[in-house]
């Protein structure tokens, strides 16, 4: 975890994690992550829980009710987070757990017995 900013979270960084969450409820794994523009930079999904995750603001009730959606049985531990801490912080390691898992759900259905071996 990121040390936490003594600084409020800017409001970009609000809207643009707000919109890397909405982008992850449609996002096909099989294609890149999406993007998010930053003050005219690109950030994939992943790279805008990078940009908030030093942050302790609480997200807003939309986005920590967008993020429970996704939260499956696997993630128990990470919902009583969620609901304990509704920082950007915790929001951020919640995004990441949830593209890291679709992607390897992915890899799972795509190739479920492993690599084969020439």
């Amino acid at each position: 975890m990121a040390k936490l900013s003594p600084e409020p979270i800017p409001n970009y960084l609000r809207e643009a994690f707000s919109e890397a969450v909405q982008l992850f409820s449609n996002w096909n794994p099989a294609l890149s992550e999406r993007e998010v523009s930053v003050n005219g930079r690109p950030f994939t999904m992943s790279g805008v829980c990078g940009l908030v995750d030093g942050y302790a603001d609480p997200m807003s009730d939309a986005v920590v009710a967008e993020l429970t959606t996704h939260l499956r049985t696997s993630h128990a531990a990470l919902k009583k987070q969620l609901e304990k801490d509704p920082s950007y912080s915790t929001g951020a390691r919640c995004l990441r757990r949830l593209i890291s898992d679709r992607k390897a759900d992915y890899r799972y259905l795509t190739n479920p017995i492993g690599p084969t071996k020439a």
